[in-house]
């Protein structure tokens, strides 16, 4: 079987669609970090780190979740979830609620603590993104296009069959 060149066209697209992928993940990354970094800088914020901002964000979408749920869903060893957890409960962020059947299981929920932070750090946000994606449909497009994207990383790692996706719910 003779193998078919791919045209110069097609090889010119491709290239530009890879550059323009690699674009669009690059501002992922900077825009990430500059948001952790926007957040953390508002008065009166109690900062986490990278690891404890991500337990705490599985924890506030699903408040009742279980250690080993927040290990499996963030992609983490127990071992590190646990310090992670133990820091948050230290802190005064989550607090550990015994499974009402088997005593033995615990169940994580976020604080009051917890909740005047974040707060805080969506007051900054919006501060700086509401100027930017305002309140109406470019905010819902926005906010579908990082869901997609982040669904798709999500498949990608094979995580989309734990059940773990979580999806902001658009405003309106």
């Amino acid at each position: 079987m003779q193998e078919s060149a791919q045209s110069p066209v097609i090889a010119q697209r491709d290239a530009e669609l890879s550059d323009a992928l690699a674009a669009v993940a690059e501002l992922l990354f900077a825009t990430s970090r500059k948001l952790r970094r926007l957040g953390h800088d508002a008065p009166d914020v109690v900062e986490l780190t990278p690891l404890e901002a991500q337990v705490m964000q599985h924890i506030g979408r699903n408040p009742g979740t279980t250690p080993s749920r927040v290990a499996a869903c963030i992609g983490l060893k127990s071992s590190n979830a646990s310090a992670a957890l133990r820091a948050l409960e230290r802190r005064g962020f989550i607090r550990r609620e015994a499974d009402a059947v088997d005593r033995r299981g615990v169940h994580l929920h976020p604080t009051r603590l917890a909740a005047e932070n974040l707060t805080l750090m969506q007051a900054e946000w919006w501060r700086v993104l509401g100027p930017v994606l305002g309140s109406g449909q470019e905010l819902t497009v926005a906010i579908d296009l990082l869901a997609r994207i982040d669904a798709a990383l999500d498949a990608a790692a094979a995580g989309s069959s734990d059940g773990c996706s979580e999806q902001p719910t658009p405003p309106g």
